[in-house]
């Protein structure tokens, strides 16, 4: 019996230098995924930056890697499944609030 609702692993971000935008390190990334809790508010999967439309899954946590933020993503749609795995998205590009209300961090 499969799980209704597998997840979905993927490097959502990489740590560095992002000039006006900021620079990221291993600490500010370990930051990131301790202050993420969906209870407050759940990162939805999309397909744009311009937050219409579906979700079409949503970030369960997140864990860092490296240099890396990784996140776990969950119910996501048998559409967006047939299209990671076809490769017709290869690249994912995050929507980093960089002070967050919540938290006063990204």
């Amino acid at each position: 019996m499969t799980e209704p609702h597998p997840e979905l692993e993927v490097e959502i971000f990489r740590g560095g230098d992002y000039g006006s935008k900021g620079r990221y390190d291993p600490p500010d990334l370990d930051g990131i995924a301790e202050d993420y809790r969906p209870e407050r508010h759940e990162a939805p999967v999309t397909l744009d930056h311009a937050q219409q439309g579906p979700a079409h899954g949503w970030v369960k946590r997140l864990h860092r890697i490296g240099d890396r933020l990784v996140a776990t993503l969950w119910k996501l749609s048998p559409a967006l499944r047939e299209w990671l795995r076809d490769g017709a998205y290869r690249k994912c590009s995050v929507e980093l609030y960089r002070a967050f209300r919540e938290t006063g961090r990204p």
